[in-house]
């Protein structure tokens, strides 16, 4: 198992990762990587602001960072 840390996006989060983020991620095969290490991330309203949520698959530990613009 690799230590690399998987950031699944939605639709939605992947303008706010940019273009030369998605470009320079390196391809790495599910199975190798560990739970720890996989997150999911998405874009959240909450009284019309922007917020970026990420939430970990193992452990459903979640943060929100924002308002964002």
């Amino acid at each position: 198992m690799k230590t690399t840390l998987s950031l699944y996006a939605s639709k939605k989060l992947l303008p706010f990762l940019g273009k030369e983020f998605q470009k320079n991620t390196p391809k790495v095969a599910t199975e190798e990587i560990n739970p720890l290490y996989k997150c999911y991330g998405d874009v959240y309203y909450f009284e019309r602001k922007k917020y970026l949520i990420f939430c970990n698959e193992l452990t459903r530990v979640s943060f929100m960072i924002g308002p964002i613009k």
